[in-house]
């Protein structure tokens, strides 16, 4: 098992509310710290360009990310992975797209989806409806297969529902301090980033 203070080969991090809380951007000291020893990774359900947006001061400390629940897994100026959505009724949606494939959209309630294509996953007020194969945790597995970083290489750290699969199946799981207490459980360490 790694030490708390251990500085790993890769830190991958949720946005809203562990990254940022009520627009403001925490801990840029420690990030650029661990930016300088690591590389640090997003792992968000926001789109890229949301993402930029609340991140904009920070994003030079990241080499790229899971976006979208990973509709959207990107190494900055080096790999770029789209699952790609097809089937869908334009009227009751939001949607966004990279090079001409929808990768998420966001639906105002629930609907029905019977298809080993898609799925359905709640977020916040809206549903999103994502490729099958789009997740967290497989952006982060296939950053990780690229890169060549192991399981006990990374670090995964999150605060909110669309969290929990990452903080169970990743051995070095953090959950920021201000959790819910079922995400805290999920994780295997509760702190704040000053504290990685």
């Amino acid at each position: 098992m790694n030490k708390e203070s251990e500085i790993m080969e890769a830190y991958f991090f949720d946005i809203d509310g562990t990254l940022v809380f009520d627009g403001k951007i925490e801990d840029k000291e420690k990030l650029l710290f661990l930016s300088k020893n690591s590389k640090l990774f997003f792992a968000t359900a926001l789109p890229y360009l949301y993402a930029f947006r609340k991140c904009k001061g920070i994003m030079d400390y990241f080499s790229g990310g899971v976006f979208a629940s990973g509709g959207d897994i990107r190494i900055f100026n080096v790999y770029q992975k789209i699952y790609p959505i097809s089937d869908f009724d334009r009227n009751y949606f939001h949607a966004y797209r990279q090079n001409g494939e929808y990768y998420k959209i966001i639906y105002k309630s629930k609907i029905d989806i019977y298809s080993d294509f898609v799925k359905l996953e709640k977020e916040d007020r809206y549903y999103a409806l994502l490729n099958s194969k789009a997740s967290k945790v497989n952006g982060i597995l296939e950053i990780c297969g690229y890169c060549g970083y192991r399981d006990k290489d990374i670090t995964v750290v999150g605060n909110g529902e669309n969290d929990i699969e990452m903080l169970k199946f990743f051995t070095n799981s953090v959950a920021v301090n201000s959790a819910e207490e079922n995400i805290r459980k999920a994780a295997k360490r509760v702190h704040t980033i000053q504290d990685l």
